[in-house]
C-alpha cells in the first residue's frame, strides 16, 4: 500500500479505503494504475528497507544472523571466504 501511493502519489490510507471501497479512485488515479500495471511491477517505487538492528547489540536479537552463523559453523570454506572479506571491514569493537 504504502508502494502504490508514492508511486501514484496517494497516501496508503487512500489505498486501504479504495481497496474497501469506503472511497474510489478519482479518473487520474485509474489511469495512473493503469499506465502502472502496463509497465509492469519494476515501474513500482520501491522503499528502502530499514536494518532492523540499529546498533551492533542489538543484531544479536536478529533471527538472520543467527541463520547465518549456523551456515557459517557448518561449512568451513564459507567462514574462510566471510573471515576474508571481513578483513576489510573496520570492527565495530575498535578492534582490527
Amino acid at each position: 500500500m504504502q508502494e502504490l501511493g508514492d508511486t501514484i502519489e496517494v497516501t496508503p490510507a487512500t489505498v486501504i479505503a479504495w481497496e474497501d471501497a469506503a472511497e474510489f479512485p478519482t479518473k487520474k488515479h485509474i489511469d495512473a494504475m493503469a499506465a502502472l500495471a502496463a509497465k509492469g511491477p519494476d515501474a513500482v517505487v520501491r522503499r528502502r528497507r530499514r536494518s532492523r538492528a540499529t546498533t551492533p547489540m542489538a543484531a544479536l536479537a536478529d533471527p538472520e544472523l543467527w541463520r547465518v552463523v549456523r551456515k557459517l559453523a557448518a561449512h568451513p570454506e564459507l567462514l574462510r571466504q566471510v573471515q576474508k572479506l571481513a578483513e576489510t571491514w573496520n570492527d565495530p569493537a575498535g578492534e582490527s
